[in-house]
Formats: structure tokens, sequence, C-alpha cells
């Protein structure tokens, strides 16, 4: 089978022959244990295999790798996993997207996350080198996941893993998925926002209306990076910065000097200098209160611009809460969080209400470790 798979001239039967070869290397895992010497040919195999069927290569990957955590041989399974590591890593190589909304990425970006992911579920305590390899290569490499990937599934099999010996590694990890919330796509006031600031325009700012298309169909956490793209495009007319997020046909379409674009510049260039951000990202730190109040100044034949702005940096702040863990709003989330069935949200309230900052502090602390406890708990989560 290694044979088949390193002759170019067989190519055609390269995708059965790795499937094959998946089979009988577990089987001799199973059979004689240790296969060190052979482990670097199938290796090899594997990364041939990589460049044309990525997705089948991770799946003889994850395979091959059950049976070696199994033959519970520690050096085996370090040795596997150096292996595994200097096979690289699937990144999501963003290409753009499609007049139907779709994200055109990587089909193996996600494959090589969940098999990795399982790999390390099978002894957390013996994969640190993996898991920080997953952590560093998501950090430098990116990541994208769409909300009807469902990814919060691969979460709970993580978590109900043996991740007690590594739980600082874990937490790392975990922290980096965009997937920690319930709603598929654009729900809720997410909805009604993306709408109301489309229906402004009667649908006819091309832009706007991708960008609330593409949150009710594919939502995904690039959106982000597009909410932040429109703003610098109103600031600067430049139309450079939505070219990752819309196709070209929809940027054609796109007049900086339109009138969708005229009074939403002048907007956002004066929002910019009296309010001394320097970056479209400052805005997630400004209050709303205050937004209104630096919008107000402005002429009242610009109100159906300040409207469309209001409402455009209030779905950035929806997004942000949705896909990333830093700008949120407390008293919501632990509202929230108790009507889930999160234990104990009453004495937190309590301790974030009270004025004293040790009290808060203490408070936060005592409750991160009965969280903890949750997550390292036998009983096992759906």
């Amino acid at each position: 089978m290694l044979k088949i798979i390193e002759t170019k001239g067989l190519s055609a039967i390269h995708e059965d022959a790795l499937g094959r070869l998946n089979t009988c290397l577990a089987a001799l895992v199973r059979a004689h244990g240790h296969i060190g010497e052979l482990l670097g040919r199938t290796f090899e195999a594997l990364r041939q295999s990589m460049r044309k069927f990525p997705e089948a290569a991770l799946q003889a990957l994850e395979n091959i790798g059950r049976e070696i955590f199994k033959s519970n041989d520690s050096d085996m399974v370090d040795l596997f996993i150096r292996h595994t590591i200097a096979l690289g890593f699937q990144c999501p190589q963003i290409r753009g997207t499609t007049q139907e909304w779709k994200v055109e990425v990587n089909p193996a970006h996600l494959a090589n996350i969940k098999a990795w992911l399982h790999l390390i579920e099978n002894n957390p305590k013996w994969s640190k080198k993996l898991i920080s390899a997953l952590i560093i290569n998501l950090k430098l490499a990116g990541l994208y996941i769409k909300d009807t990937d469902l990814f919060q599934k691969e979460i709970s099999f993580f978590l109900n893993s043996d991740i007690g010996p590594v739980y600082n590694l874990a937490k790392q990890l975990t922290k980096l998925f965009p997937v920690y919330f319930n709603e598929i796509n654009a729900e809720g006031e997410l909805r009604d926002v993306s709408t109301e600031i489309d229906e402004l325009s009667n649908r006819g700012d091309r832009l706007i209306h991708f960008l609330r298309k593409q949150s009710h169909v594919e939502s995904n956490n690039l959106l982000i990076g597009f909410v932040l793209a429109i703003i610098d495009f109103w600031r600067t007319k430049d139309k450079g910065g939505l070219l990752p997020y819309v196709p070209a046909e929809t940027l054609r379409a796109i007049q900086p000097e339109g009138p969708f674009v005229r009074g939403a510049h002048e907007l956002v260039c004066g929002l910019f200098e009296r309010a001394g951000l320097k970056d479209s990202r400052d805005l997630l730190d400004l209050d709303e209160d205050l937004l209104s109040g630096y919008l107000s100044e402005f002429p009242e034949g610009l109100k159906t611009d300040k409207r469309r702005l209001l409402l455009l940096v209030r779905f950035l702040r929806l997004l942000d809460q949705k896909y990333n863990l830093m700008h949120f709003e407390t008293e919501r989330l632990v509202k929230e969080a108790a009507a889930k069935g999160l234990p104990r949200t009453t004495y937190l309230e309590k301790a974030l209400q009270n004025s004293s900052l040790v009290v808060r502090l203490q408070g936060v602390l005592d409750y991160l470790k009965l969280l903890k406890q949750i997550i390292l708990s036998p009983e096992h989560f759906e």
C-alpha cells in the first residue's frame, strides 16, 4: 500500500490505497504494538496524500492515532504526535465570497481541527504538545467556522474527555473557538438590526444588503471583519478592504461617491475626529450613549445616515458578543446563564454589584472554582 501511494503514476487509486493502508496499519498496531519504522514511512505517504486527498488523509491519521493511543505506549504516542505536528496544519485559506454568500475556504481546515481534537481526546495528558500546536496554528493561521457547522458538539466531546491534567491548556484552546452561542445565523436582535439597516436604504445599498443576506444564510466569525471593513470603507472610500468579503460583481457595483456612502463618510470621519478614534475596532469600546451624543451634533439632514451608522455599530457589537469572549454585557450574560441552568448565579450577581473591588474579585474567583468543578466532573454533557 505504501508503494502504491509513493508511485505518482498510480495517483488514480491513491485515495482507495490510503483507506486500505489505514485499515492495515491499525491492525498492525493492535497485533504488534510498536511500529516505529513503519510509522515513519506511513507519515511520508500521508504527507503525499495530504496534497490531493487531505480529508481522506486526516481520517486515516485519526484512525491510526486511535489505535496507537489504545496501545498505552507513551513513547509510541509521543512519536506519533511529533509526526502529526510535522505533517502540518490545514489553514483556512480564505479565497473570497460567492454571489450566494458562501465563503470560499479550504474544506480540510475544519476536518484538520476535528481530527486533532479527536486525537487529543484519547488521552489529553499525553497530548500536551498537540494541544499547544493546535493553539499556535489557530492563532497564526486564523480560524473559520460557520454557524451551521454545529461545532458546539465538538467542544462538548473535548470537555467530556479527561482534561483535568491539562486544564489551563484546554482553557486556552477552547477560548479560541467562536462557537459559544445557541442561535444559528442571525436571529433575535441580530436579525432585527440587520433587517432595519437594509430597509433604511430600501435594499438599494448593495454592500449592506449583501451583509444582511450573508448573516441570515451563512453567518460566521468573519462577519466581524466584514463590518469593520464597511466602516473603514465609509471612512476612506477605499474599496480594497472589502475584497475578502464580497464577490467581484458586488464590489464593482459599489460606488464610493454614491448616495449610500456620501453621508456615511461625513459621519464616520467626523466621529473619528471628535471621539479621538484611531481604528474602527475602537468603536467596540465607545459607550453607546456617548456615540449617540456625538452623532446628535451632526445636521438633521443626515438623520437616516446617523441611524444607519448607529445600527451598524450595534450589529458589530452583537457579532462581537456572539463570536468573541472579549466584549460582553456582564449583567445580561449572567442572567442568560441563569436561565439556561447555570447554578448559583445569584451569588455571582450579588458579588458583582458590591462596591468593594476585593469582594467582586473574590466572588469571581469563587465562581470560577465552581465552574471548574462542573467542567471536570465525571458527568458527561451533550
